[in-house]
């Protein structure tokens, strides 16, 4: 968990802002230039006012085709020039392993959104537009469809030939049990060195401790020793808890 100390442009008080994920927090109080309390306030004040316009995604397919995006990106990726590329989460077959992704293409002065699998043809070609909702459509006044799935018909027979190779029974994301060595250094790790990008909850540590303290009390051989307890601990050993 990423955090910073601000100051209340409000009220001057001193808080923390996080600038990556925490699930522990309210995001909606969340500000670089206001705290909590104040942006409590502000909420509660703007959630009486209705929205009024808002982006949608709307098929781009007729504008442009999938052949001319595919250029663009492979033209972007080859040029000297530095550029951004903003990437979405994509989705998994848990069935083969197959994935898409999904990225923004800029040609122009537009921005297209694509979307594409490694082996399924599948494919979409989107972009967003400023929406009207009381008056429900669009604010440059044209018509546009929702989202569609389209094929791509040159990966259509290499994709069943993708799909005919995959043995019977194949689990493309088998769970790996975590070995005892492992999975200890990883949570003395936790415990002492700081539960990664996040404060860790009081009952996390307690049960850590606790393992922690049957491991040098038992005497359990998991592939550390006595130093690299201390390491780990951050404190001294002390023998005679053995």
């Amino acid at each position: 968990m990423k955090h910073t100390i601000k100051e209340c442009t409000q009220c001057g008080t001193e808080y923390s802002y996080y600038m990556s994920d925490n699930m522990d927090i309210d995001w909606n109080l969340n500000d670089d230039k206001l705290c909590p309390d104040c942006m409590r306030i502000v909420r509660k004040a703007l959630s009486k006012v209705k929205k009024k316009f808002e982006w949608r995604d709307v098929d781009a397919s007729e504008e442009i085709t999938l052949e001319e995006l595919l250029t663009k990106e492979k033209s972007r990726k080859e040029s000297d020039t530095f550029c951004f590329t903003r990437l979405y989460p994509g989705l998994f077959d848990m069935t083969n392993g197959d994935s898409s992704h999904s990225r923004d293409i800029p040609v122009g002065k537009k921005e297209y959104n694509l979307t594409t699998w490694d082996h399924n043809p599948e494919y979409m070609i989107t972009k967003s537009i400023r929406w009207d909702i009381k008056n429900k459509k669009a604010v440059d006044g044209k018509e546009y469809n929702k989202p569609k799935t389209l094929i791509d018909e040159s990966k259509q027979r290499v994709y069943q030939q993708w799909l005919d190779s995959i043995p019977k029974n194949y689990d493309p994301y088998p769970v790996i049990p975590m070995t005892e060595p492992v999975g200890l250094k990883m949570a003395l790790g936790l415990l002492y060195n700081g539960a990664g990008d996040r404060d860790m909850k009081q009952s996390e540590k307690e049960i850590l401790a606790e393992l922690l303290e049957n491991q040098i009390k038992l005497n359990v051989d998991a592939g550390l020793d006595p130093s690299e307890l201390e390491q780990m601990r951050g404190m001294r050993y002390d023998e005679d808890r053995q």
